[in-house]
């Protein structure tokens, strides 16, 4: 099993794994890090540390943020040193939903690819979509 870490600005990390388990059920080996108006750094990088060492027992880890250059996102790539850690930031809900159904049958860096991809394919202008099949 892969854990996950989901850490975001407010509770847009709660929120986000709450939703996925509307879809793929319950989940298990899943933590959250919100960062707060009124946290500090340090704070928020031992919050994080805590989560990482309570995924000892899981083939790897995958932390998800929210925003590319924000303190969760820099405070996550602090981990990737560990061997077993991979950062991944821009979540979106075909990322985490992609992870969860996937993490117990796909290797570490085979899942980390797997998600991108579904994340960028789970982008669209649905107008220009609309546009098309309108065209046909």
């Amino acid at each position: 099993m892969i854990g996950i870490i989901v850490v975001t600005h407010g509770d847009f990390g709660q929120a986000m794994i709450k939703s996925a388990e509307m879809i793929v059920g319950e989940v298990k080996d899943v933590k959250t890090c919100s960062l707060r108006r009124d946290s500090k750094a340090d704070e928020f990088n031992q919050m994080l540390k805590k989560n990482v060492e309570t995924f000892d027992h899981c083939e790897g880890i995958i932390i998800f943020s929210d925003l590319f250059g924000g303190t969760p996102s820099n405070i996550s790539m602090l981990f990737n040193k560990d061997v077993k850690v991979r950062t991944i930031t821009g979540l979106n809900m075909p990322m985490l939903v992609t992870c969860l159904m996937e993490r117990e049958m796909l290797e570490l860096d085979d899942l980390v690819e797997e998600v991108m991809k579904q994340g960028q394919e789970g982008i669209k202008n649905t107008t220009e979509l609309v546009k098309e099949r309108r065209k046909n």
